[in-house]
Protein backbone atom coordinates (compact mmCIF):
# COMPACT_ATOMS: atom_id res chain seq x y z
CA UNK A 1 0.00 0.00 0.00
CA UNK A 2 3.08 2.43 0.66
CA UNK A 3 3.06 2.30 -3.52
CA UNK A 4 -0.12 3.78 -3.90
CA UNK A 5 0.32 6.57 -1.21
CA UNK A 6 0.66 10.44 -2.95
CA UNK A 7 4.03 11.89 -2.76
CA UNK A 8 4.75 15.49 -2.49
CA UNK A 9 6.23 16.85 -5.73
CA UNK A 10 9.56 19.05 -5.09
CA UNK A 11 10.16 22.20 -6.71
CA UNK A 12 13.26 21.06 -7.80
CA UNK A 13 11.65 17.69 -9.75
CA UNK A 14 9.66 20.49 -11.48
CA UNK A 15 12.32 22.57 -12.32
CA UNK A 16 13.97 19.72 -13.50
CA UNK A 17 11.22 18.68 -15.98
CA UNK A 18 10.66 22.31 -17.43
CA UNK A 19 14.22 22.91 -18.21
CA UNK A 20 14.55 19.25 -19.87
CA UNK A 21 11.71 20.75 -21.77
CA UNK A 22 12.93 23.76 -23.07
CA UNK A 23 16.34 22.88 -23.69
CA UNK A 24 17.47 20.12 -26.21
CA UNK A 25 13.59 20.00 -28.37
CA UNK A 26 14.93 21.63 -31.53
CA UNK A 27 12.53 24.44 -30.32
CA UNK A 28 15.55 26.93 -28.93
CA UNK A 29 17.03 29.74 -31.03
CA UNK A 30 20.58 29.01 -29.18
CA UNK A 31 20.35 25.01 -30.77
CA UNK A 32 19.70 26.18 -33.98
CA UNK A 33 22.63 28.72 -34.16
CA UNK A 34 25.05 26.09 -32.76
CA UNK A 35 23.94 23.57 -35.60
CA UNK A 36 23.92 26.60 -38.42
CA UNK A 37 27.68 27.40 -36.61
CA UNK A 38 28.72 23.32 -37.06
CA UNK A 39 27.47 22.92 -40.66
CA UNK A 40 29.76 25.96 -41.52
CA UNK A 41 32.48 24.63 -39.75
CA UNK A 42 32.36 21.28 -41.08
CA UNK A 43 31.96 22.48 -44.68
CA UNK A 44 35.32 24.77 -43.68
CA UNK A 45 37.52 22.11 -45.02
CA UNK A 46 40.26 21.82 -47.82
CA UNK A 47 38.43 18.64 -49.29
CA UNK A 48 34.75 19.66 -50.47
CA UNK A 49 31.91 17.77 -48.86
CA UNK A 50 28.62 17.14 -49.80
CA UNK A 51 25.30 17.44 -47.34
CA UNK A 52 25.24 13.93 -46.70
CA UNK A 53 28.72 13.90 -45.48
CA UNK A 54 28.28 16.61 -43.41
CA UNK A 55 24.85 15.01 -42.04
CA UNK A 56 26.92 12.20 -41.30
CA UNK A 57 29.98 13.73 -39.75
CA UNK A 58 27.78 16.52 -37.57
CA UNK A 59 24.91 14.24 -36.85
CA UNK A 60 21.95 17.33 -38.16
CA UNK A 61 19.56 15.95 -40.54
CA UNK A 62 20.35 16.53 -43.82
CA UNK A 63 17.01 18.37 -44.47
CA UNK A 64 18.25 21.12 -42.04
CA UNK A 65 21.78 20.93 -43.84
CA UNK A 66 20.69 21.87 -46.76
CA UNK A 67 18.36 24.57 -45.39
CA UNK A 68 21.45 26.13 -43.99
CA UNK A 69 23.46 25.68 -47.45
CA UNK A 70 20.71 28.00 -49.29
CA UNK A 71 21.14 30.53 -46.42
CA UNK A 72 24.65 30.73 -46.88
CA UNK A 73 24.70 30.57 -50.62
CA UNK A 74 22.37 34.25 -50.38
CA UNK A 75 25.04 35.10 -48.73
CA UNK A 76 27.85 34.08 -50.25
CA UNK A 77 29.69 32.00 -47.84
CA UNK A 78 29.49 29.05 -49.47
CA UNK A 79 30.04 27.80 -52.95
CA UNK A 80 29.78 24.83 -55.35
CA UNK A 81 33.01 23.79 -55.91
CA UNK A 82 32.21 20.82 -58.55
CA UNK A 83 29.59 18.35 -59.11
CA UNK A 84 30.13 14.32 -59.16
CA UNK A 85 29.19 11.21 -57.68
CA UNK A 86 28.46 10.63 -53.77
CA UNK A 87 30.94 8.20 -51.99
CA UNK A 88 28.55 7.49 -49.95
CA UNK A 89 25.32 6.47 -52.45
CA UNK A 90 26.94 6.10 -55.28
CA UNK A 91 24.21 8.83 -56.27
CA UNK A 92 25.86 11.36 -59.20
CA UNK A 93 25.42 15.15 -59.62
CA UNK A 94 25.70 15.65 -55.90
CA UNK A 95 27.18 19.11 -55.49
CA UNK A 96 30.57 19.04 -53.43
CA UNK A 97 30.71 22.78 -51.47
CA UNK A 98 32.99 24.77 -49.31
CA UNK A 99 32.93 27.59 -47.14
CA UNK A 100 36.77 27.54 -47.54
CA UNK A 101 36.04 28.92 -51.00
CA UNK A 102 38.48 31.63 -51.52
CA UNK A 103 41.67 30.01 -50.46
CA UNK A 104 40.62 26.73 -52.71
CA UNK A 105 39.93 29.05 -55.94
CA UNK A 106 43.55 31.05 -55.28
CA UNK A 107 45.41 27.40 -54.83
CA UNK A 108 44.06 26.77 -58.49
CA UNK A 109 44.65 30.37 -59.68
CA UNK A 110 40.47 30.54 -60.67
CA UNK A 111 39.58 34.31 -60.34
CA UNK A 112 35.99 34.33 -58.23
Amino acid sequence: MDDLTARPISTESIQGVNNNNLSGNGCNKDSKLSEYQQVYRAFFSDKPKNALQVSIETGIRRANITRYIGRMKRSDRIAVIYIGMCPITKHGKVQFLTTKFDEILNKEGVSR
